[in-house]
């Protein structure tokens, strides 16, 4: 099979250098997934006001370090199964659970990527809440 102009084959069997190629891939399409689901929600953040987008995003990247080690992590585990495990179609106990666990690392890593900037949206609201309060 000819996928743009590489075989798809020969990606699939020559592991010790199509690491890179499947790398890259993982990475633009997990990135590219990423921005999709928060892009709705730092668009009507910035909306609101940009002070309130500044501070949420200066919030968010002190609490994300968790979603970015399982995003790392997820990376790390499929470069690994990949460049170690032996082809796609026979997969034992040990690859089928490394197979699994990249799609669902990930995904714990958006959960807590959401529940870091839902944390940041929410001390902004609270702070405003008290500064009004006081007031």
């Amino acid at each position: 099979m000819n996928l743009a102009g590489v075989d798809l084959n020969l990606i699939l069997t020559e592991r010790h250098w199509s690491w890179s190629l499947v790398g890259a891939s993982y990475l633009a399409t997990s990135l590219l997934i990423r921005w999709l689901a928060f892009r709705g929600i730092l668009r009507e953040t910035k909306h609101i006001d940009r002070a309130v987008y500044s501070e949420a995003k200066r919030l968010y990247l002190k609490n994300s370090i968790a979603g970015w080690v399982l995003f790392i992590l997820s990376f790390i585990l499929l470069m690994v199964f990949w460049i170690f495990s032996k082809p796609l179609l026979s997969l034992n106990g040990l690859t089928t659970l490394a197979f699994l666990a990249v799609p669902f690392l990930f995904l714990l890593s958006l959960i807590l990527h959401f529940s870091a900037y839902t944390r940041a949206v929410l001390a902004i609201i609270r702070q405003k809440m008290g500064a009004e309060r006081e007031y």
